[in-house]
């Protein structure tokens, strides 16, 4: 795939001192998605939270998604939701703030059709 022409173009450094990919933990529409160890990142670039793609982040390689491994289940799903939504709409040429825009639609539909439970929440 190639990166946009238009729109956003990748942030942060293009390389990371250490890999903090932990575990893949699926493939989905053509990407891999990885679980990482989001405070190894921040060492290098302090605004990545959550998630984000090849499409947002010049340090994640081309066809790969990261998620932070801390969530829980249900915000790392809601997170892999968000970034392949957002992903395909900035390789097209869409900005980062308008493809943020419908992830963060489709992510709050899917957050609403699967409520937080008393039993799916952490203790302090």
């Amino acid at each position: 795939m190639t990166r946009p022409v238009g729109g956003s173009r990748p942030v942060g450094p293009r390389r990371l001192p250490a890999d903090p990919r932990l575990h893949l933990l699926k493939r989905a529409r053509g990407v891999r998605v990885y679980l990482v160890d989001g405070e190894l990142v921040r060492e290098a670039y302090v605004d990545f939270t959550m998630g984000g793609t090849d499409a947002r982040y010049a340090f994640i390689p081309r066809g790969e998604a990261w998620v932070e491994a801390c969530l829980s289940p249900r915000d790392r799903d809601m997170t892999v939701r968000h970034e392949l939504a957002e992903r395909p709409l900035m390789l097209r040429g869409a900005t980062y703030g308008d493809a943020h825009e419908v992830a963060c639609r489709v992510e709050r539909a899917a957050r609403r059709a699967r409520p937080l439970t008393r039993s799916m929440r952490r203790s302090p």
